[in-house]
C-alpha cells in the first residue's frame, strides 16, 4: 500500500488544486504538520506543496509598476563597467612594467656571484640558499652541496692568485700570527702597509717548520713583526738562512701589556694602603687607635707614594726608548733605545723592596724581551735611507742632503707640537734658512717630507693588522664548525679585493695599495680571468 502511494504521487497539479492547497494552508494558519497533511491529501510531496505556497506568496506581492526599461541605459551601464575594467587593466600593466624595469634577469652568473659573496660572510649554507631563493626565486636556489662545490672550485683559483709571483714578490714586510679555528691553527701573513693578506693557511701545528713552509713563499720578505712565540722565531730563522738577512720585530703591544700588569698590581697595592689610611683616621677620630698607629700607617703610605713616583718616572723614560723621534729632534736609533732600557732597568732595580712588589719580574721581562722590540728603529733608518728624490741634472744638492733636511723638518714639527719652546723655534727657523736655498727643488723636498712623515708617524712595531684580519675570521667560527683551506683562500682574496670605505686607505683595496695589478678589480671576475689565462 505504501509503495502504491509513493508511485502515485502527482507530478503536476491543476490550478484548482493549487489554489485549494494555498487556501487550506492559510485557513489552518500554517501550523506544524499542515504541509505534510496537504501533501497526503493531494497525493503529492512536501517539496511540491512548498513550491505552490512560494508561487502564491509571490503572486500576492507583485512588483510595483514602473516605466519600461530603456535599452540605451543598459548599454551605457555596460560601457561604464568595461571602462572601469579597462582602467584596472591599464593600472596593472603599468605596475608590471615598473616591476620589469626594477627587476634583473636571473642568470647563472648572477646566482653564482650572490652565492659566492654570501659564502665568505659568517652565514651558513642553508641561510645562503634561503637568501638566493628569496632574491631570485626558489627554483634558482642552489643546494648546500652545490654551494660547497662552488667554494671548493673557486677557492683553489683564489689560492693560486695568492701564491702568484705578482702578489708574493710585493711582500717585503709582514705581520704574522696564528688564530685557532676549533683547535686548528690558521697561520696568517698580512702586509702592514696595505693590509693585504698574503697567506691564510690551515696547519697541523704552529712549529718552526710549519711557519717556514708558509714564509718561504715570499722571496723578498726581510722584515717581520710578530709576538715572541718560539715557533714563529724558529720559522723566521729557518727562512732567513744567513743571520741578519731577515729582521724580526717583536710585537710591542704584547710587551706593553706585560708592563701594564705590573703597574696595575702596584696601583692596587697603593689603593689598599690609601683606603687603610682613611679607615685609620676614622678610628683615630673615634678614639679607637693610638697616634703612633696613625703615624706608622702614614709613613707606609708616603713610602709607597714615593715608590710609585719613581716607578712612573722609569716608565716615562721607557716610553722614549720606543719613540721614533728623540727629544733632540733626531730619529731614534736602536743603540740609543738600548741605553734607555739599561737606564730604566737600573732605576727599577734601585727601588726599595722591589722584589716584594713584582718589580724583579718586570726587570727580567725588560732584559729578555724589550731588546727585541727595538728592531723597528733599524727598519726606520733603512726606509728613510731609500726614499726616492727627484733631482735635476744641475742640482747642487744630493738626494741624501734633501732626505736629511726632510727628516729634520718632520722631527722639529713634532718637537714644536710637543714643546713649543724658544730654542726649538730658533732651530726650526734656522732649518728653513737652509730649505729656502733649495728653490726649484722645493716640490721634491715637500714630497720627501710627506714620505718621511708617514714613516715616522706610522712605525711598523706592532702586529695589530694581523689581529684585525683574525677578528674578521672569528665571527665565522660561530657559524661554521670547520673551514676548508679553499674557503680560507677565498676569504683572503675577497678581503684583498674589497675597497676600504673609510680611513687613510679609503677608496682603494689592499691589492691596489700593495701594487698588485691583475687588471680586473672585481674579485669574482678576476678569478674567471685567471682561470681562463691558466
Amino acid at each position: 500500500m505504501m509503495l502504491v502511494n509513493t508511485l502515485s504521487f502527482k507530478d503536476h497539479l491543476d490550478l484548482t488544486d493549487r489554489l485549494e492547497i494555498a487556501s487550506e494552508y492559510l485557513r489552518q494558519g500554517g501550523f506544524y504538520g499542515v504541509v505534510t497533511d496537504l501533501a497526503h491529501a493531494y497525493n503529492t510531496n512536501r517539496q511540491r506543496v512548498y513550491d505552490i505556497l512560494g508561487r502564491v506568496l509571490e503572486a500576492f506581492h507583485p512588483k510595483p509598476p514602473g516605466s519600461a526599461p530603456n535599452p540605451g541605459d543598459a548599454i551605457e551601464k555596460r560601457n561604464a563597467e568595461l571602462e572601469a575594467e579597462n582602467a584596472g587593466l591599464r593600472a596593472r600593466v603599468q605596475e608590471l612594467e615598473a616591476k620589469q624595469e626594477n627587476s634583473v634577469e636571473v642568470t647563472r652568473h648572477r646566482v653564482r656571484d650572490l652565492s659566492l659573496t654570501l659564502s665568505v660572510l659568517p652565514v651558513s649554507y642553508r641561510d645562503i640558499r634561503d637568501v638566493v631563493g628569496l632574491a631570485y626565486g626558489e627554483k634558482y636556489a642552489p643546494s648546500e652541496a652545490t654551494l660547497c662545490g662552488m667554494v671548493q672550485h673557486y677557492g683553489v683559483i683564489a689560492g693560486l692568485i695568492l701564491l702568484d709571483g705578482e702578489v708574493t714578490s710585493k711582500f717585503s714586510s709582514a705581520c704574522i700570527d696564528e688564530i685557532f679555528f676549533h683547535q686548528t691553527p690558521i697561520l696568517t701573513v698580512v702586509d702592514p702597509d696595505s693590509m693585504s693578506v698574503g697567506a691564510c693557511e690551515r696547519s697541523q701545528d704552529r712549529t718552526g717548520e710549519s711557519w717556514h713552509a708558509v714564509l718561504s713563499h715570499f722571496p723578498n720578505l726581510d722584515y717581520i713583526i710578530s709576538d715572541q712565540a718560539k715557533g714563529i722565531a724558529r720559522g723566521i730563522h729557518l727562512t732567513a738562512g744567513a743571520p741578519g738577512t731577515m729582521q724580526h720585530q717583536k710585537d710591542l703591544y704584547h710587551f706593553l701589556i706585560e708592563v701594564s700588569r705590573t703597574t696595575r698590581r702596584l696601583e692596587t697595592c697603593l689603593g689598599k694602603l690609601l683606603k687603610g689610611e682613611e679607615q685609620v683616621w676614622q678610628d683615630w677620630i673615634q678614639g679607637h687607635v693610638y697616634v703612633k698607629t696613625v703615624e706608622k700607617i702614614e709613613a707606609t703610605v708616603v713610602r709607597q707614594l714615593e715608590f710609585m713616583e719613581q716607578y712612573y718616572q722609569a716608565l716615562e723614560l721607557l716610553d722614549f726608548a720606543f719613540s721614533p723621534m728623540t727629544s733632540d729632534h733626531e730619529v731614534n736609533t736602536r743603540e740609543r733605545g738600548r741605553q734607555i732600557l739599561l737606564d730604566v732597568i737600573q732605576r727599577l732595580r734601585s727601588l726599595p723592596e722591589s722584589s716584594l712588589l713584582g718589580i724583579d719580574d718586570l726587570v727580567k721581562t725588560l732584559e729578555k724581551r724589550a731588546p727585541g722590540c727595538l728592531v723597528f728603529l733599524d727598519q726606520l733608518q733603512r726606509e728613510l735611507s731609500v726614499i726616492p728624490v727627484e733631482l735635476g741634472e744641475d742640482s747642487q744638492f744630493t738626494a741624501g742632503e734633501i732626505r736629511e733636511l726632510a727628516i729634520q723638518e718632520v722631527c722639529l714639527e713634532h718637537a714644536m707640537a710637543d714643546d713649543p719652546s724658544d730654542e726649538v723655534f730658533c732651530t726650526y727657523r734656522g732649518l728653513w734658512g737652509k730649505v729656502r736655498s733649495l728653490k726649484k727643488l722645493m716640490p721634491a723636498f715637500r714630497q720627501v717630507v710627506s714620505v718621511v712623515r708617514r714613516i715616522l708617524y706610522h712605525p711598523k712595531r706592532a702586529s695589530s693588522l694581523v689581529e684585525c684580519f683574525n677578528s674578521i675570521l672569528r665571527p665565522i667560527q660561530q657559524v661554521k664548525k670547520q673551514v676548508t683551506q679553499e674557503f680560507l683562500w677565498l676569504k683572503a682574496l675577497h678581503h684583498n679585493m674589497k675597497t676600504f670605505k673609510q680611513g687613510k686607505r679609503k677608496g682603494k683595496s689592499p691589492f691596489q695599495l700593495l701594487g698588485v695589478g691583475f687588471g680586473n678589480q672585481d674579485w669574482i671576475g678576476l678569478m674567471e680571468d685567471y682561470q681562463l689565462a691558466a
